[in-house]
């Protein structure tokens, strides 16, 4: 039953931020972006969640909306311009896959 609720909950999340999005203008577009990683970051239980965007040639990416919980500081100014090249395996996770968890840090490499 725990299961069913949170999917439950998550895929009203999913379609609460897409219904969002249909209406969403230049002025609240931003806005629209830190709603819904806000809701993700409570219905999936995160510290964070972020958005990036691709340089035109996907040779890099920078972070453009972040939200944390208040316990956790900002990464939002040390991601920006971050070469896809030199971070390897990300640059292959985020080139090939629609979305990525990561559930500890602490467990990932050097990179």
């Amino acid at each position: 039953m725990k299961q069913d609720n949170y999917s439950s909950r998550f895929y009203k999340t999913i379609a609460k931020f897409t219904a969002g999005f249909i209406n969403a203008t230049r002025d609240n577009l931003d806005t629209k972006i830190d709603s819904m990683l806000e809701g993700l970051t409570e219905v999936l239980g995160l510290g964070r969640a972020m958005f990036f965007q691709l340089s035109q040639d996907q040779s890099y990416m920078s972070c453009t909306h972040e939200h944390h919980l208040p316990a956790l500081k900002p990464a939002k100014p040390y991601m920006q311009n971050l070469s896809l090249r030199k971070y390897s395996w990300w640059g292959k996770m985020i080139l090939n896959q629609p979305h990525i968890v990561v559930e500890e840090t602490t467990k990932l490499g050097k990179e």
